[in-house]
């Protein structure tokens, strides 16, 4: 059994986490923001499709310094 998630599914929180939001679907950098935020955590479900779809397994963490550099 896997203790961690596979690196590809980390590296997708990751990017979302420190992705830049907009109120529209504007593609100009100006209308781009931070959410404020103390600390970015993650959540990965793993789900099973032959059983309703429900989770077989959850990841969770806190960005930290050693995943910045992921």
């Amino acid at each position: 059994m896997r203790f961690e998630p596979f690196d590809d599914q980390k590296l997708q929180a990751l990017t979302y986490l420190n992705s830049k939001f907009a109120d529209n679907t504007s593609m100009n950098p100006d209308d781009w923001f931070d959410i404020p935020h103390n600390e970015k955590s993650w959540i990965i479900q793993i789900r099973d499709k032959n059983n309703d779809n429900k989770s077989f397994k959850i990841f969770k963490g806190v960005q930290n310094e050693a995943s910045q550099d992921f």
